[in-house]
């Protein structure tokens, strides 16, 4: 073989090494990132403990990372009232708080008196109504 073949062949396997390399380090560092450390919480554990109260009846609902309201025996929280959807709500962690939204529902979810219109982050006290049932959001220290 001829010297220039020899020496494409050469960086170009150089090319591909180095190219193997910074694949491996972004993977690694992307991992890395990932991992809870000291001080730090999982993505998907929520960093505080929070319930819905149901006004009246005193029952508290722990919310563990997601809550879903609605008359469906798939919701985590079922709502026996007519004016509730099959999956009426919703409420997650989404780092630093928890967000409720309503899920289209036909007649609403109310936040503090007003319908929501997009997902809309809670603060302990807030109170939801769905139909004529009520709730109290509570965050535990």
């Amino acid at each position: 073989m001829n010297a220039p073949v020899i020496g494409w062949l050469f960086f170009g396997r150089l090319a591909l090494a180095a190219g193997l390399w910074a694949a491996v380090g972004v993977t690694v560092r992307t991992l890395w990132c990932d991992l809870p450390g000291p001080g730090r919480v999982a993505p998907s554990e929520p960093a505080v403990a929070a319930s819905l109260q149901v006004v009246g009846s005193g029952a508290q609902h722990l919310i563990n990372g997601e809550l879903t309201l609605g008359r469906s025996p798939d919701c985590s929280l079922r709502v026996e009232d007519p004016f509730a959807s099959a999956l009426h709500a919703r409420i997650t962690w989404r780092a630093p708080d928890y967000v409720v939204e309503d899920m289209g529902s036909n007649n609403g979810t109310y936040l503090g008196g007003s319908r929501l219109q997009t997902p809309h982050r809670l603060s302990d006290g807030d109170t939801l109504r769905i139909g004529g049932a009520e709730f109290v959001f509570r965050v535990h220290a």
